[in-house]
């Protein structure tokens, strides 16, 4: 197996993390590897943004856990609840993508966290895709963090990575086979 198959079956969603923040080498690295995504039409649609604060970041985890702790079916606030109250796994750092509106843009936007988060792999980093974190941006905090993050006005944030050194590094979830179908 080549080294680039070989990330990917190692790869898994980290949700335990170490204080410890990436280098700065690691983390222009993984910024650059987003970048180097491919996009429909080469439009890019998509800025990084890349978040180390540590009260930001407890912000938002707090404003997506809240808005998970009112909703009527409760599954997903207890599952976070069991992990620890947490829903960005106390990752040192983020990288949020705010996208431009338009065809194809989440696709896009999937793709270059694909490319972060096994770029992350490659560097022995964890890191975990997040959709989670839309939820703070359909709250009433959404103008807040949209300012506070710089994103441009006509951008919406459409998935973030979080990545840092694993605490508790785990398997890779079994891949199923029974999925793949051929047509001839």
């Amino acid at each position: 197996m080549n080294q680039t198959l070989q990330v990917i079956s190692k790869r898994y969603s980290c949700r335990s993390y170490s204080a410890e923040m990436p280098s700065e080498e690691q983390i222009n690295a993984l910024a650059e590897a987003a970048l180097a995504a491919p996009s429909a039409f080469n439009a890019q649609p998509w800025e990084i943004v890349i978040l180390k604060n540590k009260e930001l970041i407890a912000e938002l985890d707090e404003s997506i856990y809240e808005y998970f702790s009112k909703l009527e079916d409760q599954s997903a606030y207890e599952r976070f609840k069991e992990r620890g109250g947490k829903v960005l796994y106390e990752a040192p750092c983020i990288f949020l993508i705010p996208i431009k509106k338009g065809a194809f843009t989440q696709v896009d936007c999937g793709i270059a966290a694909e490319n972060i988060a096994l770029a992350a792999e490659s560097l022995g980093l964890g890191s975990c895709i997040n959709g989670t974190v839309q939820v703070a941006f359909a709250t009433e905090k959404s103008k807040y963090f949209k300012q506070r993050l710089a994103f441009p006005e006509d951008t919406t944030l459409g998935i973030a990575v979080l990545v840092g050194y694993p605490k508790n590094p785990t398997k890779p979830h079994e891949i199923d086979k029974n999925k793949i179908r051929f047509i001839e």
